[in-house]
């Protein structure tokens, strides 16, 4: 009688852990899902952030120009030829580096973020497909447990039900009982 018990209590078992293990892979998935959200959300923010540090960049190369354009005029000299040209053309090409420097740097912190976001992406689908090999996992196992044990009973019940044919037959035919 206990070997009935202990065979449903294997596969109960069983199928418990295969449900655990896929509800623990789901949550991964969850919580990576989660994460590339949050670097896509990072990622949106560095591309603001490049664009508003260019504007401010932008703002502030006009402002030096104008100074020197004014500093230029009250000293009387014209300031387009000459060393004052020469001085605002520099100005004007190292802010345009600075400007080039600025969206690079955004660029690659863009980047560095899609590469996360896709990671995150790759670990929460790999999650999810763990989920379902537990699953399927944890089919299989009960499959074979239950086969398994049907194979045991069936081996004992058959064992049992030729020797009661035997000691019947022997009976009948007047031969003693094993």
């Amino acid at each position: 009688m206990c070997e009935p018990v202990s065979a449903v209590m294997t596969a109960v078992s069983t199928a418990m852990g295969a449900l655990q293990a896929n509800a623990q892979a789901r949550y991964a998935a969850r919580i990576a899902d989660r994460n590339a959200d949050m670097e896509r959300e990072a990622a949106r923010q560095d591309i603001s952030n490049s664009q508003e540090q260019a504007q401010a960049h932008y703002r502030q190369l006009a402002a030096l120009k104008g100074a020197q354009r004014a500093r230029a005029a009250a000293n009387g000299v014209g300031v387009d030829w000459g060393t004052s040209g020469d001085l605002l053309a520099e100005t004007e090409a190292l802010g345009r580096e600075d400007i080039g420097r600025i969206y690079r740097q955004g660029h690659e912190r863009l980047r560095t973020r899609d590469i996360g976001a896709a990671n995150y992406a790759a670990e929460a689908n790999a999650q999810r497909s763990a989920g379902r090999a537990a699953l399927a996992k944890g089919v299989l196992d009960l499959g074979s447990s239950v086969l398994t044990n049907a194979a045991q009973f069936g081996g004992r019940a058959g064992q049992a039900g030729r020797a009661t044919i035997n000691k019947g037959s022997a009976a009948k035919k007047g031969l003693p009982k094993r």
